[in-house]
Parts: structure tokens; sequence; C-alpha cells
């Protein structure tokens, strides 16, 4: 379930004409919001300008997301699931019970609530337990055996603009699909396919070292 700022941010980089408008200051947010829109059937107004508006616009930004990114830490984690629930308290609060009474590490489970769904990532082997508690007509989406990517940087990239964006389309222009993506504070966590965790670890190692 991909969110409006991941569409609009794989369709600037889709553009390279529309993606040096954004860099030079020059586009008019309001056409280019409407524009994306069109093409890609999203409703959401504001938010489809808001991403736009944080995506980053000058080599200063380049550079200073560059600089931030030297001084991260990359994890990697195998064996992870996600499971897309409706959005609602019921599910909130079953989710929240259910990992508390199972799950005694927090680090191994997290609870990402949306608009449109919630998401609960979790272990491989706490899946089965988790998901038999829910009615089928509650999951939207849900898969298991998938990577995580844990990019923890200093608390300095809370005033770098598009530094997400950044990352995640370094990613997405190396192929490598974003199942999930939740950034929070200091820490960017992306969930991949597995046979795409190699590749992505070494696209960031390779944005760290140069």
């Amino acid at each position: 379930m991909n969110s409006i700022s991941s569409t609009v941010r794989e369709y600037v980089y889709r553009n390279p004409t529309i993606k040096d408008a954004l860099m030079m200051g020059i586009v008019n947010y309001s056409s280019l919001a409407r524009k994306i829109m069109n093409e890609m059937k999203i409703s959401n107004f504001e938010a489809v300008e808001t991403a736009l508006k944080r995506m980053p616009r000058d080599e200063k930004d380049i550079g200073n997301i560059k600089r931030a990114l030297k001084n991260s830490k990359i994890e990697t984690v195998t064996g992870v699931s996600y499971i897309v629930l409706k959005s609602s308290s019921e599910n909130i609060k079953k989710a929240a019970s259910l990992l508390s009474s199972m799950v005694k590490d927090y680090n191994q489970y997290r609870i990402i609530q949306g608009i449109q769904g919630t998401v609960v990532v979790i272990d491989d082997h706490e899946y089965d337990r988790i998901i038999n508690n829910f009615q089928r007509g509650e999951v939207i989406e849900k898969k298991r055996g998938m990577g995580e990517i844990i990019i923890t940087s200093r608390d300095d990239i809370t005033f770098i603009r598009g530094y997400v964006a950044y990352v995640s389309n370094i990613l997405a222009v190396n192929d490598i699909n974003l199942l999930q993506l939740v950034s929070f504070y200091t820490d960017i966590t992306v969930i991949i396919d597995t046979k795409d965790m190699a590749k992505a670890f070494n696209v960031l190692m390779n944005e760290i070292e140069t």
C-alpha cells in the first residue's frame, strides 16, 4: 500500500523535466499537484501539494542530505511480517493488546497508524498468532518473510528538507520496491522483499561511503 507522498516522489523522479523544475524552484505547485492527481488517480490535493513542497529543491539541500547520510547507521533485519488492518480503534486496541502479551521486546514489533489503514510489523514467528485474531474482512494486506532496513541518523535531520524523499528515491531508482516506509524522528525504516536486501544495503552504503 503506497502512500501519497511515495507515489508523488516516484512520479517526479520518472519525469526529469519536472524534477529539474522542482530543484530550481520554478514550478507551480498547485498546477503540478492537479496534474499528478489526474494522472495518478489521487483525490487529496493538499497531500499531493505538501509532498511536492517537501522534496529537495536545490544543491544545498542535496549537500546537507549527503552529509547527514554519511553520519548514519544502517541495520538490516530478516524474517519480518506486516499486516495492514482496516483503520479502527477496535483493531488498534486489539493489536496492541495482543502484541503486549506476546512480545516482550518492543523492538520486535511496531504499530503504525495511518488514515487508510493500521500497519502491524512483527517477527515472522508471531505472524500466525496475530493474523488469526482478526476476521478476514479486517485485513487489507499481509506479507511475511520480508526484510527490514533501519537507517538511524543524527537528530539534525529533522531540520533537513527532503531527507526521507532522497533516501526513498535512491532505492526506487535502483529498482527496489519499498513495500512500507516509516519515518519518525531520526529513524527511517523500510520494508522490502528479502531478495532486494543485499542490493538495498549496498546502494545505501555506497551513498554513505562516497
